[in-house]
């Protein structure tokens, strides 16, 4: 976590895919982004 970052890495794309799908689904009412740092 940094400031209003989260920053998520991983080996498979399937599990920052499936990271995606969950931040998602969580309806937060904040705004949110994601970015592909590859």
């Amino acid at each position: 976590i940094r400031g209003e970052e989260v920053r998520v890495s991983g080996k498979s794309i399937d599990d920052l895919q499936e990271c995606i799908r969950l931040v998602k689904g969580l309806n937060l009412e904040l705004p949110i982004s994601f970015k592909n740092l590859k």
